[in-house]
Parts: structure tokens; sequence; C-alpha cells
């Protein structure tokens, strides 16, 4: 079966960026739009002041400047390796034959920083804004244990 990127993102056209990203606002305090979503919920978002494509890895909690323009980003696109990594080809590869509803994702039951298994069968059908706002906010709680761990090791020496 020959894919595309289109068979490995969602259909964004409904979704409020500000109100998606809303629970990211500590890793994203800048302005951006979506640029696409993966079907595993993560998201290329336009910075609007430099037009840089970042990825927000929603799983890691973690945001990546990948290029500078849409052009750049279109060549990336290009790169089979890249397509495979940042879409999660091989996790979501059994579910492709599979329509996800509108404004869906596939997200963990359980993520794999709170010991759930990376792999397919761990996946379930979210909505895709309460999976951002979940994630976010799971990870800045994590921010904050680090931080608080950090203060209390660095106080303990």
């Amino acid at each position: 079966m020959q894919l595309n990127i289109k068979d490995l993102i969602i259909d964004t056209s409904t979704i409020d960026s500000k109100k998606l990203l809303k629970a990211w606002n500590w890793l994203i305090p800048f302005e951006t739009e979506i640029a696409m979503i993966t079907q595993t919920g993560d998201a290329f978002l336009i910075e609007k002041d430099n037009g840089s494509i970042l990825f927000l890895d929603t799983l890691d909690g973690e945001l990546e400047v990948l290029a500078d323009s849409l052009e750049s980003f279109k060549q990336l696109l290009e790169d089979e390796e890249f397509v495979i990594d940042y879409f999660s080809c091989e996790l979501i590869a059994p579910l492709l034959h599979h329509q996800l509803p509108p404004n869906t994702i596939y997200g963990f039951k359980t993520p794999p920083v709170l010991g759930g298994e990376y792999h397919s069968d761990n996946l379930e059908i979210f909505d895709v804004e309460h999976h951002f706002s979940d994630m976010g906010m799971l990870w800045e709680e994590i921010g904050k244990i680090n931080i608080d761990e950090d203060i209390n090791d660095n106080n303990d020496g």
C-alpha cells in the first residue's frame, strides 16, 4: 500500500490552534499556528514571527525546531526516514486500515512516561483536544516535579 502524508495526519480545518495548545503555553510562549497533526497526536507548528517549523512531541513533552521555512520543511517531508520517525509510521502501521473519526487521534492508554508500552496495542482513540490538554498538563507537572527534585538534591549536597 502506497502512503502519502495525508494518510498519516488528521484534518485540522475545524481545530482552534490557541485552544488546542493552551495546556502547552509553558513550553510554547509565542504565537504559532498548526501546520499538521499526526495520527498519534504530535503537531507540526509554524512560528508566526519567523515562519520556522516546530515539532511538538506530545509523547516526550518536547518542542524541536525542524526547519527555518516552509520550503525547508517540504524538503524534510520528502525524506522517507524523517516521515517514518516523525509520523510514528511503525507504531500506527497496524491501524492504518481503520478510519479515525473526525477530531480524534491515536493516543496511549497509558503513556510510556507513566510505564505504558510503546506499542500499537497500547493505543486507543482519543479526542484531539483532550489529548493535547492531558499531555500538556502531564508534562508541565513532570517538569515541576523534576525542578523540585533538582532543588532538593542541591540542598542536600
